[in-house]
Formats: C-alpha cells, structure tokens, sequence
C-alpha cells in the first residue's frame, strides 16, 4: 500500500499496520490503567488525610467545648470552623473522584455541634461535661464519618 502525503510517497505494508495498531492500543492501555491508579492512590491518600483531620477536629472541639471561657474563645471558633471547611473539601475531592458520596447530613450535624454558639450573661456557655449531648453529638458525627471514609 502507499500513501502520499505532499509529494512524498510512502510504503506500508500490512504487517506495519498491525505493528503500529498493536503498539496504539497498547499505548490506550497502559494510559487508561495509569489513569484509574492514580485516582485510587490519590483517593486513598485523600481518605487517609480526611480521617487524620476528622480525629483533630474531634480532639480539638471536644477540648474547647470542655475548657472554661477565655479571651480566644471567638478565634478558637473560627479555628474549629476552617478545620470542618477543610475536611468538606477534602470530601468533596473525594467524591469527585469516585469516591463515597458526601454525607451532607452528617457534616451540617457536626457543623452545628462544633459551631453553635450560646451566651449567657455575654460570656460563651461552654465548660460543658465530656458526655453532655453537644460532645457526645461531635464523637458521633466524626466516628460516623471515619466509618464511612475507609481505605
């Protein structure tokens, strides 16, 4: 077979058209599983990242809502609330790249557990028992969510 392409005239056989498709399809191949590796590694490193920041989220509220009041209580809040946008992120990521579905009702819980502000006599309610039902609702959101973020 020949082929002109501007004035020059190749030569092809049969047998390099076989070559050449066997060497593209592998070449399909071995992209498409690079592809699908990478997502699963990227994924489990993403899950691996989520649930370290589920844990610190879980520490940290819990500490604050148990500690008496200080002056930093307002950044202490604002803290906790980046780390919950953090590890919404984090989710989303992984969601986006076939991962679980993102639990909304579980993060909008924890979200109001770890964020909810109430006053008394201008000052912050907080020194709360380690089992009053804000800690108990911030350990059962974030187990919640290690369960549902596995490797």
């Amino acid at each position: 077979m020949e082929i002109a392409i501007e004035g020059y005239k190749f030569e092809i056989s049969f047998t390099q058209i076989i070559t050449w498709s066997i060497a593209i399809i592998a070449i399909i191949c071995s992209i498409t599983c690079a592809f699908y590796f990478f997502r699963k590694s990227s994924r489990n490193t993403w899950i691996g990242n989520i649930n370290d920041e589920i844990e610190n989220l879980e520490n940290e509220a819990i500490l604050f809502w148990t500690s008496k009041n200080n002056s930093n209580d307002i950044q202490d809040i604002g803290k906790l609330t980046r780390k919950i946008k953090k590890i919404t992120t984090l989710a989303r990521d992984i969601n986006k790249y076939g991962g679980c579905k993102y639990p909304e009702s579980i993060f909008i819980r924890l979200r109001r557990a770890v964020t909810h502000e109430e006053y008394k006599n201008n000052r912050l309610k907080k020194s709360e028992s380690p089992d009053s039902y804000r800690n108990m609702e911030i350990k059962t959101c974030c187990e919640e969510l290690r369960d549902k973020y596995k490797r």
